[in-house]
């Protein structure tokens, strides 16, 4: 049986830090509901915030995530029509074209490259043509390169090889590289704090 490496970081999470992530998760859930989005895939989904708040949209949300800690937390707070499993990102049994949008929030930072790359090509594969994937995650400072000091401190602090997997992903562009990964086409809609965070829609052409 794999160990779950964020069953004791999720009560942390769900208590310290999900409440700073409420604006942008906010924000997506307005997205998706202006694009008439009626299914969404919320990847490595965490306590099941971002399905909560889509549910009140009336959009239908699968949450999915690799972690019995996050999802016990998750299935105590699920709404209606909002369903939680545990499931590989990169390995997602799900029919081709099966949702009309896909979420990443803050996940990608912390997998490394070829992780990364497995849970795109998956993405890409459930979701519609035409439909949308919604990636929230870490910009980088145009001048040096990285994010700042407060972002790199976090970071650090979360291990050395979370620590490895978000200096690989800074390198490769931090959010702005994520369209070169998925090779698709996008733009950042909004950036989040004093442009520390960012998110970017891709559409699924």
């Amino acid at each position: 049986m794999l160990k779950d490496e964020y069953f004791f970081r999720s009560f942390f999470y769900n208590w310290i830090v999900e409440p700073h992530l409420r604006g942008i998760k906010r924000y997506i859930a307005r997205i998706c509901n202006e694009r008439g989005v009626r299914i969404v895939a919320d990847i490595c989904c965490g306590t099941g915030t971002q399905c909560y708040l889509l549910a009140a949209n009336d959009i239908k949300c699968v949450g999915i995530d690799l972690s019995p800690g996050m999802l016990k937390i998750a299935n105590k707070k699920k709404p209606n029509n909002t369903w939680f499993i545990r499931m590989d990102s990169g390995n997602l049994a799900f029919k081709n074209n099966k949702f009309d949008a896909a979420i990443i929030s803050f996940a990608l930072h912390e997998k490394s490259y070829s992780v990364r790359q497995k849970i795109a090509k998956e993405t890409k594969r459930i979701v519609k043509r035409g439909g949308i994937v919604l990636v929230a995650d870490y910009l980088v400072e145009p001048e040096t390169g990285i994010p700042d000091w407060k972002t790199r401190f976090v970071e650090f602090m979360a291990g050395q090889e979370h620590f490895r997997c978000f200096t690989d992903f800074c390198e490769r562009g931090g959010l702005a590289g994520v369209a070169n990964l998925f090779g698709l086409q996008g733009k950042v809609l909004e950036t989040f704090r004093n442009n520390s965070w960012g998110l970017l829609l891709l559409e699924n052409s």
